[in-house]
């Protein structure tokens, strides 16, 4: 794979640095639209092609929005008993974004608890952001553009791969680039309700994930101050859409003033604005971690890796191939230097959206590992390599990079649908969701499962998938109700099977990791193997 990606980005600089201004395609209206659906049906079929079976298993943050939204269904409150919380207990000692669950909770409700239906959110998601950034790119840059840039989306390995998993915080891309879309018309045209719609989403984005508080705010305050020295909107206008945004995203602003100034939580009819004792995912973040110096060093290396698409993370993209494929760098830097040569409007909302995301990147760790946290910057990155892209295709050089792009969707799909199971086995725990399903048409008195699951000790993970696949009711975990006489806590156990020993007793059960298991387990248990962990039950 690595020679393939070698020489088509050499083939690309190739076709770049010989561009001439040769004659630019031109699409009768009839093709034009024939190529879109193409692309269209493309994408869709991309993004539910063996959908909810691949990746295979669950990861423990989809399981917990899943969770979160089956309680809120069933009982208007969260797993703990927090009615209509803005923000997630979550994990405890690290929250959780909301809207995700919301939107998740008419899917359960129509389809019931299961993968298919925690997942439908974000695949709606994606094929609406997909629609959303054709019509903006149109709006902004016409039609050719707008379908290179269209056409690039629905092969792009990033958004084909967040489409077909539930992570609560790639929400936050595609709404994103819906408010951009209305805030851009806004600015173009008479009737203001558009930009003032825009606010709305805008205000959205701060219930998908954490880094829109430095990321949207930063996009909004700097747009604010361009569009008023450019005079395209006058201050009064600004305002009415500050008092908007303003009041739709409040209780969220509310949620970082109480917990700042350590006041109790704040109960409403509606709502509850949450006061969290335990926090530490601010440690994520430069300007609070232990050491600012060494983490801005990391930081750095990893925005440079994330740049080239070097080692990415696996739930995202996949390293042959990186979340854009490795081959459209060059594609990238042409169209933030084409975008920078021809500065105006469009091009400033793509850029600020882009350098934003890269500062946003350098103010928090790990995006290489965790591209999650870098999902602010995907839409402009693809704008930008579809602008790379109009810059110098013509006739000519248009079959050849039909050709890479053909070689390179090819060679990612057939790796995604065929051996990726295999790479994200452990980040979805395959096997610790088969052995939980297992577990479940039995009615076993009790369950003791492994502590180790994510990484040593790490319960927390093992109980969430937990509740998941065994669809605990919300009241039953809280100790509110019984089954077949049994509170939730006489019923499951997680312990560390390096430190505790597995009692053979009749009617229970254990789920072991591999690295658990003990030679005498053997005689005493019948054992049965599900990948990394093993069920043990009483001879």
């Amino acid at each position: 794979m690595f020679y393939i990606n070698f020489f088509c980005t050499l083939l690309i600089l190739t076709l770049i640095l010989n561009a001439k201004n040769e004659e630019k395609i031109n699409l009768s209206n009839n093709i034009y639209w024939i190529i879109f659906c193409a692309f269209f049906i493309l994408g869709i079929c991309l993004r539910v092609y063996k959908f909810s079976q691949i990746p295979a298993g669950i990861n423990q943050d989809e399981a917990m929005a899943a969770v979160e939204a089956k309680s809120l269904l069933e009982y208007g409150t969260d797993r703990f008993g927090m009615r209509y919380p803005v923000y997630f207990t979550g994990w405890i000692y690290s929250q959780m974004n909301v809207l995700m669950s919301y939107i998740m909770i008419l899917p359960v409700k129509l389809f019931g608890f299961n993968i298919f239906a925690v997942r439908l959110p974000n695949l709606f998601f994606s094929i609406i952001g997909m629609i959303f950034l054709f019509m903006l790119s149109k709006d902004m840059f016409g039609k050719i553009p707008a379908l290179i840039i269209f056409s690039f989306c629905a092969i792009n390995p990033w958004h084909i791969m967040q489409s077909r998993w539930a992570l609560e915080a790639n929400l936050l891309p595609h709404i994103f680039i819906i408010a951009i879309y209305f805030f851009y018309r806004g600015l173009k045209n008479s009737k203001k309700i558009f930009i003032y719609l825009s606010m709305f989403f805008f205000a959205m984005c701060m219930y998908c994930y954490g880094i829109s508080f430095y990321t949207v705010n930063l996009f909004l305050l700097i747009c604010a101050i361009y569009i008023y020295t450019k005079k395209i909107l006058p201050l009064k206008e600004i305002i009415y859409c500050f008092l908007i945004y303003l009041l739709f995203s409040w209780p969220i602003y509310a949620v970082m003033f109480i917990n700042i100034f350590d006041i109790d939580t704040i109960r409403t009819p509606w709502f509850t604005i949450p006061y969290f004792p335990y926090q530490c995912r601010q440690k994520d973040i430069l300007f609070f971690c232990d050491n600012p110096i060494l983490q801005l060093k990391m930081n750095f290396v990893s925005l440079l890796k994330f740049l080239f698409q070097i080692c990415l993370s696996t739930s995202s993209s996949i390293n042959d191939f990186g979340a854009v494929y490795i081959c459209s760098i060059p594609l990238l830097f042409l169209g933030i230097i084409y975008a920078c040569k021809n500065f105006r409007t469009e091009f400033f909302i793509v850029l600020t959206n882009f350098f934003i995301g890269i500062f946003a990147a350098l103010i928090t760790s790990d995006i290489d590992l965790c591209l999650n946290r870098a999902n602010f910057i995907f839409y402009s990155m693809i704008i930008l390599i579809g602008i790379g892209i109009n810059s110098f295709i013509n006739k000519k050089n248009f079959y050849v990079l039909f050709a890479i792009y053909y070689i390179m969707t090819a060679t990612f799909c057939s790796t995604y649908f065929n051996e990726y199971k295999n790479y994200v086995a452990e980040v979805f725990y395959y096997d610790f969701v088969e052995v939980l399903q297992y577990t479940k048409k039995n009615n076993y008195e009790q369950i003791f499962i492994t502590s180790n699951t994510q990484y040593r000790n790490s319960a927390d993970v093992s109980e969430i998938i937990t509740l998941f696949c065994h669809d605990i009711d919300s009241k039953y975990f809280r100790g509110q109700k019984k089954i077949n006489g049994k509170t939730y806590t006489e019923k499951y156990f997680y312990k560390d099977f390096l430190k505790n020993h597995a009692i053979s007793k009749k009617n229970t059960v254990y789920i072991i990791r591999d690295f658990e298991l003990r030679k005498q387990y053997l005689k005493k248990f019948k054992v049965k193997k599900f990948g990394r962990f093993y069920l043990m039950k009483s001879k």
